[in-house]
């Protein structure tokens, strides 16, 4: 249908009316629509609405939609789209964050230069240039149907926010993996079975958790990942209560399955022989969640003599060990699930810092210094 005409009048009570012919009836007399507000923008607010609406509903004079609430209402009709941790995340952001900014603002009224003082506020408050990037990212997609049906202008590309800068990971190097791998190697707990998993399939300890003996087809030599263990916030919303929940995996991409070497199929094929569970990582009855598993990691560390670091060092080890020993981008990028070779070059390829000292000494034997009393100029001598 081709949109309407509207047309701005000022009426003598100080308001702004905008008409528009929203259809005719069965004689081919014209029937005129008619929208309100205080001043033009919030006329065409109006009149977007109720375009969108199909020209089918009138708004009251005192309507309003404010930011806060149009984002509350997109967050409610995407919940069973979204994962439950990401939910959660999501629902603190529209708490903690966009409810004081934006209760207040009404929808027509929300522009660049709102968004960029409440991106440079909470950069003010000490928020990670990450977590303000995730805010951004939340209300951008919130408003891509406000944006679709022309009630805001789209102005999220001219929004500034700095860019993320990396920390260096955490990388063990081959001497300290093979302190680990010394001291874990004579023993059958659950725990250290599970660092060596890590380490030679480069999974996440989430996916470890959610490792089901369904999952792992010992004559094949093939574990497929299925699903993830996160511990996240209840859905009561009660202070620092959490609970187990078990998730599909982070991304499409994470559906994989990840041939094993004969060596790890061979030690669980001993291991399942010892543990009936349902689940892999079991201490006798009880499932071993992420949170145990990483304080347990922590006294490997210890106990082998190397520095700190958390669970995820191992799938960076895994990563960087395989590129270094020729892993191609595209094999590598689908047993660590990521979506394309480019996200796991950019992520590990300036890890390799080993790899390249190695290939850097050998460039040096290259070189063979002058014998002194007999240098020649090869240019001299070419001329």
């Amino acid at each position: 249908m081709e949109r309407p005409i509207l047309r701005i009048y000022n009426r003598k009570d100080g308001r702004i009316e905008g008409r528009f012919i929203k259809g005719y009836d069965n004689a081919g007399t014209t029937l005129y629509g008619a929208v309100y507000g205080k001043n033009e923008e919030e006329v065409k607010f109006k009149y977007n609405i109720i375009l969108a609406e199909g020209l089918n509903f009138t708004p009251k004079e005192d309507y309003k939609i404010t930011v806060y609430r149009w984002i509350e209402q997109e967050l409610e009709r995407r919940r069973f789209r979204i994962k439950p941790s990401t939910l959660r995340i999501y629902e603190r952001y529209l708490k903690n964050h966009i409810k004081p900014a934006f209760s207040e603002t009404e929808l027509y009224k929300f522009n660049q230069d709102k968004l960029q003082n409440f991106i440079d506020e909470k950069l003010d408050e000490g928020l990670s240039v990450r977590t303000v990037q995730s805010i951004f990212i939340f209300i951008k997609s919130s408003m891509a149907d406000a944006v679709e049906k022309q009630l805001i202008k789209d102005f999220f590309k001219r929004i500034y926010i700095p860019k993320v800068r990396n920390k260096d990971m955490r990388v063990f190097t081959e001497f300290e993996q093979k302190r680990i791998e010394n001291l874990i190697s004579s023993r059958q707990s659950p725990h250290d079975i599970g660092v060596l998993i890590c380490l030679y399939t480069g999974i996440r300890i989430g996916e470890l958790c959610g490792l089901m003996w369904e999952d792992i087809d010992l004559e094949s030599q093939m574990m497929h990942i299925r699903r993830t263990v996160q511990r996240i916030k209840t859905e009561d919303g009660a202070k620092n209560k959490t609970e187990i929940t078990y998730l599909s995996p982070k991304t499409e991409a994470s559906y994989r399955s990840i041939p094993l070497p004969l060596f790890l199929n061979n030690i669980l094929v001993d291991y399942k022989e010892r543990n009936h569970g349902q689940y892999m990582m079991m201490d006798g009855d009880k499932i071993i969640e992420p949170r145990n598993l990483q304080y347990n990691f922590k006294k490997i560390l210890e106990q082998s003599g190397v520095s700190d670091a958390n669970y995820h060092a191992i799938r960076h080890t895994f990563a960087t060990r395989a590129l270094e020993n020729g892993f191609d981008a595209k094999t590598l990028s689908e047993i660590l699930g990521h979506s394309s070779p480019t996200i796991t070059l950019t992520k590990y390829a300036h890890s390799l810092y080993e790899h390249k000292k190695r290939k850097m000494e050998f460039l040096g034997t290259l070189y063979q210094p002058p014998i002194v009393g007999n240098m020649v100029n090869p240019v001299v001598n070419q001329l």
